[in-house]
């Protein structure tokens, strides 16, 4: 199965992005800010397939289709989006095991994810 992709094999926002918008200043952990950028990107992609999508490929039928944005083009509110879940994980970073997150979807990113919501075939 192909998950829709944000930007063709390269995470839309770097660490360094995520950390001007969230004021965080320190760089010991900037490890942890790339994988929460990957954690929320996947995420992201994830909520875009509809369920019937998803229950398709968990039954053995291969589903195959390209689709997302070029490098640099992606919509700026699911940067938003990103941005937001991205700052959630971190707040939770010592509540919530890294291989957990995204532990929680903020309201905010709720509502900028929703028109891309559902794909169906």
């Amino acid at each position: 199965m192909t998950m829709i992709d944000l930007g063709g094999g390269v995470e839309p926002m770097t660490a360094a992005d995520i950390k001007i918008w969230a004021r965080i200043d320190r760089a010991d952990e900037d490890g942890l800010i790339a994988n929460l950028i990957r954690a929320a990107r996947e995420t992201i992609e994830a909520i875009r397939l509809s369920p019937a999508v998803r229950m398709a490929a968990a039954n053995g039928v291969e589903v195959e289709f390209e689709a997302g944005f070029a490098v640099g083009m992606v919509p700026e509110n699911l940067l938003l989006a990103l941005r937001t879940i991205v700052a959630a994980s971190y707040e939770l970073r010592a509540a919530v095991d890294p291989s957990q997150q995204p532990a929680v979807l903020p309201p905010l990113a709720r509502s900028l994810l929703a028109p891309y919501r559902r794909v169906r075939i």
